[in-house]
């Protein structure tokens, strides 16, 4: 049998790269939040479900709209992530 090894670490960031990891959690979730509602109103219309590469192009779009650019901070990968997650639930 082979023995497993696991590894525990703490993070401990300063308060900067905190404030900065919170922006990026609630980014996330917005994006979160904002793909489900989308996908609620696209299958209320077609009745199908609105795939990820539609989302993920949408996403595009919804980063230059007025009082969203504060979407732009977070990094990308991390708000597509968001939307995988959506489309691995669902």
């Amino acid at each position: 049998m082979k023995a497993r090894r696991t590894y525990r670490f703490r993070l401990e960031p300063s308060p900067e790269q905190e404030e900065g990891l919170r922006r990026i959690a609630g980014a996330c979730r917005a994006v979160y939040n904002w793909g489900l509602d989308r996908r609620k109103e696209h299958y209320a219309e077609q009745s199908k479900t609105l795939p990820y590469a539609a989302q993920n192009l949408e996403l595009t779009a919804l980063k230059n709209r007025p009082g969203l650019e504060w979407l732009k901070e977070a990094d990308s990968q991390a708000l597509q992530e968001s939307l995988r997650d959506l489309d691995r639930g669902l």
